[in-house]
């Protein structure tokens, strides 16, 4: 908050930084981010302000029955296209607007995303969503001349990924 409020723009400075000092500087972002215990993650004010809305959140159901939910189960929502849209817009915002060479997007610590046992139905939403997304990268490759590299921060795991909606096998074969 000092740096935004003294006009300094720290992702810009990073990234020149890292230029300057012959480091390739990518934007990892992380998917699912919650702070707090389980009952303050809603006004946690680190926390995206999509968690306020119950409807945004995950139930927290872990994929083995019979274990707590924890942090790696509760998290937004990408069933819900307010949340697609909204981590959109900021994906838009680094790859677009900053001179950033690649884009990582982080699920390894929160992986889930969608509820377990995710259907067919959203699990190719959510390969659209990273279509999009391989889209805009692939723009941002073209508007500068020099690729610009896509990927996926993922534990190592494909079944228990596909469960909660992001299937790796399918996002590879789709491109």
């Amino acid at each position: 908050l000092d740096l935004l409020e003294a006009g300094v723009d720290w992702l810009a400075e990073a990234i020149a930084a890292c230029s300057q000092r012959q480091i390739t500087p990518w934007v990892s972002l992380r998917m699912n981010d919650p702070h707090g215990y389980l009952e303050k993650w809603v006004d946690n004010p680190t926390n995206c302000p999509l968690f306020k809305d119950p409807e945004n959140r995950l139930r927290g159901t872990p994929l083995r029955p019979g274990r707590h939910a924890d942090v790696l189960w509760v998290g937004l929502n990408y069933e819900r296209q307010a949340v697609r849209d909204y981590f959109f817009a900021m994906i838009r915002e680094v790859v677009m607007d900053y001179d950033a060479a690649g884009l990582e997007l982080d699920f390894l610590r929160t992986p889930a995303i969608c509820e377990p046992n995710a259907s067919q139905e959203t699990i190719d939403t959510i390969t659209d969503w990273i279509a999009e997304i391989r889209e805009l990268t692939q723009a941002r490759a073209q508007q500068t001349g020099r690729p610009f590299p896509f990927g996926l921060r993922i534990p190592a795991q494909l079944g228990a990924l596909r469960s909660i909606g992001l299937d790796v096998r399918q996002i590879v074969q789709a491109g």
